[in-house]
């Protein structure tokens, strides 16, 4: 995944490999990337969201579990609020709106597509739920 993850308008791109806690993070310098960091996150990465202003949603394999994360000035991943599915559901992706709202989306744990949504909206230091 390519973005800017930063608070800059540096572009950086996200490596990984599904069932690998591992998270290569390397920076573009405007033609090409660079030779890429490798940083070890809490589980193995099931899939990655971008949610906005420089956060994404990282679901952990078995996706029950997820957390936002951003990155900072030196391109480490720096670990923010962690995310459960709703009992009997697993994580399935999340929709960024803006800076201030997202929805959080699930479905049942057997597969398929996402059949609920969890709206939240950022109070300046944490997500709270908010449908």
């Amino acid at each position: 995944m390519v973005g800017p993850f930063t608070d800059s308008s540096q572009i950086h791109a996200l490596i990984y490999l599904t069932g690998d806690p591992a998270l290569q993070v390397s920076l573009s310098n405007g033609s090409s990337l660079l030779s890429p960091a490798s940083y070890s996150l809490e589980a193995a990465i099931e899939t990655i969201f971008p949610v906005g202003a420089g956060t994404f949603l990282v679901i952990y394999e078995g996706a029950g579990q997820g957390r936002l994360y951003t990155l900072d000035s030196s391109g480490m991943p720096i670990p923010g609020q962690a995310f459960s599915a709703a009992s009997g559901n697993r994580l399935t992706g999340v929709l960024g709106f803006d800076d201030l709202r997202m929805s959080l989306l699930s479905g049942p744990l057997t597969g398929g597509p996402a059949t609920l949504s969890e709206d939240f909206t950022f109070d300046g230091s944490k997500w709270k739920k908010t449908g």
